[in-house]
């Protein structure tokens, strides 16, 4: 059989070119340039095609691409798609289309031309890849991102350069803007983690995946949050995001504060109780054993209380029992911590203070007090124990020296300080 060459050539290029599409594994298919009827007509298809249509090869034969198309089509876009075929150009698109069953696919595709040895286009071949998956994954992590953004808790996440987002919630709780903490490390927070049981600061750096913190805000006082944190690697790309959730908690916080501070104090005076005293105790020595310093306990007894009570009625010695509270408590400096220890017995705590500057002290308190005029009592006297902290004492241990030298105060006539033997 004998063939015109123009025609043999055009033979053989179609063999090419669909034999090279056959193999590929992308969806691909052929069409001529429109040549006889001014549209293009689907010559081949590759197996890749069948699949992602749901057309057979003898459905597309000879049909228009826009088989394929909605019939809602973007007029809009199915005018480039034209113009684009008519002037020989390549063109590419993200579509969504449609099969013979009603289902919706969608795909980016490209239109490239085939020219003859005239330049003009002679094929065209249409390489169409399935973007449903990625379409859906999309949308998927955009509700993600927009249900993340307007959640009512913290989102933070921070990569090895820092933070690289902020939800609405963070904004909102913190008060701070982007421009403040993107790209900024963690301490651009001034975040301190807490023990949940105390509520104080943890010394050591906290690995839990669950942690209680406080941090700064724009809004009146400290804002405590309950902070979930996970790390999620990426094995493709070979990064790291780490992930923190918090939940404002700060209304609980404080109500639990609040019920600590109830629970610490003593009702008549304001100061604390013995188990606050107990708690201050225990602090400052913790402190001291840290900071290599010393610290001392002054021990106070209202002297001949029980007359008072006697003489004038119990209304009246609580009403001593304030005043003397009151002259002590003003009478230290911040950071000193003054307790009801009992009845009318008061010890005052003094961190980083040695014997004999907790003797002047005591000395000064108690000539404070002294020179109190009380209603109906007129003045009345304290007598005081002082004893500094030694490294043979436990807390009761300083105690006991404190109310033993408060013992002496008083066997050697009241309304006097007497300074304990050293521990050991």
């Amino acid at each position: 059989m004998v063939h015109e060459p123009g025609v043999f050539a055009t033979e053989t290029r179609l063999a090419v070119i669909s034999e090279a599409v056959r193999h590929i594994p992308t969806s691909a298919f052929v069409t001529d340039a429109g040549q006889e009827t001014g549209k293009p007509r689907i010559l081949f298809a590759n197996d890749a095609v069948v699949r992602l249509t749901g057309y057979t090869l003898e459905q597309m034969e000879g049909r228009s691409p826009l088989m394929f198309a909605r019939p809602d089509a973007d007029p809009v876009r199915l005018a480039k798609v034209r113009d684009a075929f008519a002037e020989g150009r390549v063109h590419e698109s993200r579509t969504v289309q449609v099969r013979p069953d009603g289902s919706l696919y969608a795909v980016d595709w490209t239109m490239s031309p085939v020219h003859d040895k005239h330049g003009h286009p002679e094929y065209f071949v249409w390489l169409q890849r399935d973007a449903s998956r990625e379409i859906g994954a999309q949308q998927m992590r955009d509700t993600l991102f927009e249900a993340v953004n307007l959640s009512d808790d913290s989102v933070i996440i921070s990569d090895d350069t820092g933070i690289v987002f902020v939800n609405d919630g963070f904004r909102r709780l913190s008060g701070l803007r982007d421009e403040e903490v993107m790209g900024q490390g963690p301490d651009v927070l001034d975040i301190e983690i807490l023990d949940w049981r105390t509520v104080q600061p943890i010394a050591e750096p906290s690995n839990s995946a669950r942690n209680l913190i406080r941090t700064r805000g724009r809004r009146e006082g400290a804002l405590y949050l309950d902070i979930a944190t996970t790390v999620v690697f990426d094995p493709v790309m070979g990064t790291r995001h780490v992930v923190h959730v918090g939940k404002d908690v700060t209304q609980e916080i404080r109500q639990r504060l609040d019920e600590q501070q109830k629970a610490q104090r003593d009702p008549l005076t304001g100061l604390y109780n013995r188990r606050g005293g107990e708690e201050a105790l225990v602090g400052v020595r913790a402190a001291s054993d840290a900071a290599h310093t010393t610290f001392s306990v002054l021990l106070c007894d209202i002297d001949r209380f029980k007359l008072v009570n006697d003489t004038h009625g119990h209304a009246v010695g609580d009403q001593v029992i304030i005043e003397v509270a009151r002259v002590l408590d003003s009478g230290v400096r911040e950071g000193d911590s003054v307790v009801r220890w009992g009845g009318e017995e008061f010890l005052v705590v003094l961190p980083e203070t040695s014997a004999a500057d907790a003797f002047d002290l005591a000395e000064r308190l108690r000539t404070a007090i002294s020179g109190r005029d009380i209603a109906v009592t007129g003045p009345v006297t304290v007598s005081i124990g002082v004893a500094e902290w030694s490294e043979g004492d436990g807390l009761a241990g300083l105690v006991s020296r404190a109310d033993a030298a408060l013992y002496v105060s008083k066997a050697s006539g009241r309304n006097r300080t007497t300074l304990a033997d050293s521990g050991g």
